[in-house]
């Protein structure tokens, strides 16, 4: 086991992607999982939109493959450069901005604290200049890796997040564990979302063959793209081809009721499957998607009073 606490965890990367950046790998008899590693200087993702801590940029379980680079030109302070499994705090806005004056600091959850530069509203696709960037503690074993990072923010705002990636052994899975406790004198609401930017097998098309499995029947609502996806009971299919720099975005009804959210995704061509089951009811559903991969996300409303923790996880079953 290995332990590293930084700004620049260099010394805890096993391994590096083939770009160069520092990267950490777990590893059982059915699964290998690589991660990006929070690297203030020189890590794959350097942006202020996304939690920094345990950036899944790859899959192998079996003959299959689970996430691919999304970008053939990578810019790691760029906002949505990231890798496949990447999560967010507060995609409409973080702790503290709207009450923050001009050159006041706010703070992003699995981020730092960063400073509000005019009265323009927020903007996750704004690059924010820093005020603070707390280290983080990495832990990691074989088959486990554990990130914490504990910020002392503006105004009564203060927290610590801890996650935790862990692999099964009697399946082939990854379980995503979170912990965030309110260390301020103020209530924290956000929301918690994943962006699961799935790729199967290194294809880089999305078409007819892909499929999602949802937890409820879905019904689509909002449809912004081409329209080329198609329910049938609980199934939601692709029909069609998307071309270039065309997306799809939608919201997905009919979760209101139906509890904690699972979802099974597929590619029939290759016979890539993935599940993935969370344990807290989603207050949205939204469903995004461009070459190469697709995007199921479930967004948790959180509420944690000061000097309270809040627990939620996610778990990723996949096909070998």
């Amino acid at each position: 086991m290995s332990t590293v606490s930084t700004n620049t965890p260099s010394d805890a990367a096993n391994t590096r992607t083939p770009t160069g950046y520092p990267a950490l790998r777990l590893a059982t008899e059915q699964l290998q999982v690589q991660l990006a590693l929070p690297d203030a200087q020189a890590g794959h993702y350097r942006g202020v939109r996304f939690d920094h801590a345990g950036l899944v940029s790859r899959v192998t379980c079996g003959a299959h493959t689970y996430l691919a680079p999304l970008v053939e030109q990578h810019d790691p302070t760029h906002h949505d450069h990231v890798p496949g499994l990447a999560e967010e705090f507060g995609i409409n806005g973080a702790v503290g901005f709207d009450e923050a004056r001009p050159g006041d600091t706010f703070v992003k959850i699995g981020v730092g604290e960063l400073v509000r530069p005019d009265d323009e509203p927020y903007s996750f696709a704004r690059n924010y200049a820093w005020a603070q960037l707390p280290a983080w503690q990495v832990i990691n074993d074989l088959d486990v890796a554990r990130f914490a990072q504990t910020l002392v923010g503006p105004r009564g705002w203060s927290y610590r997040y801890v996650k935790t990636l862990r692999l099964g052994h009697d399946q082939p899975t990854l379980t995503v564990q979170r912990s965030l406790t309110n260390l301020g004198q103020r209530e924290i609401e956000t929301e918690h979302y994943g962006h699961n930017f799935m790729v199967f097998d290194d294809r880089r098309d999305i078409g007819p063959g892909l499929e999602i499995d949802w937890h409820f029947e879905p019904r689509i609502k909002d449809l912004k793209g081409p329209a080329i996806v198609r329910c049938e009971g609980r199934t939601m299919k692709i029909t069609g081809s998307l071309e270039g720099d065309d997306a799809i975005w939608m919201r997905v009804l009919g979760h209101e009721n139906a509890g904690p959210y699972r979802a099974t995704m597929r590619r029939r061509e290759t016979g890539g499957e993935v599940t993935i089951a969370g344990d807290r009811a989603p207050g949205r559903v939204v469903l995004w998607s461009r070459s190469p991969s697709i995007c199921p996300e479930f967004f948790v409303p959180l509420r944690v009073a000061p000097r309270q923790t809040v627990r939620w996880q996610t778990v990723y079953t996949f096909k070998a």
